[in-house]
């Protein structure tokens, strides 16, 4: 009886984790860089660097797969500069304007 009721709960385990897996392999995107996350930057780019660090915690921890998109809505010169840093950091990260923003996300 107990030996019933513990293959009952490790089976139970088991396909729980399989969904689990499964659900997550259904929101993956289908091809490399067709899904982004987009960060308006602005002004001194206030909070920029928080974002970006957290993001990039995030991506290492596995959470994230796409790319992020630092969009130039009126950055400052120093605001540039700390975007252009922060790009560097990781190949995901991509300083771009409006208009090159279009064009990533369809291509």
């Amino acid at each position: 009886m107990l030996q019933s009721v513990l293959l009952c709960a490790v089976l139970s385990a088991v396909l729980v984790l399989l969904g689990g897996l499964l659900f997550a392999w259904l929101l993956l995107p289908l091809r490399p860089g067709a899904l982004y996350s987009v960060l308006p930057a602005k002004g001194a780019g206030e909070g920029l660097e928080q974002q970006c660090r957290a993001y990039l915690f995030l991506k290492h921890l596995g959470v994230f797969r796409q790319e992020l998109l630092l969009v130039d809505l009126g950055l400052e010169e120093s605001g540039r500069d700390l975007a252009g840093r922060l790009a560097e950091l990781d190949p995901a990260i991509q300083l771009c304007t409006p208009e090159q923003l279009l064009e990533i996300i369809s291509n």
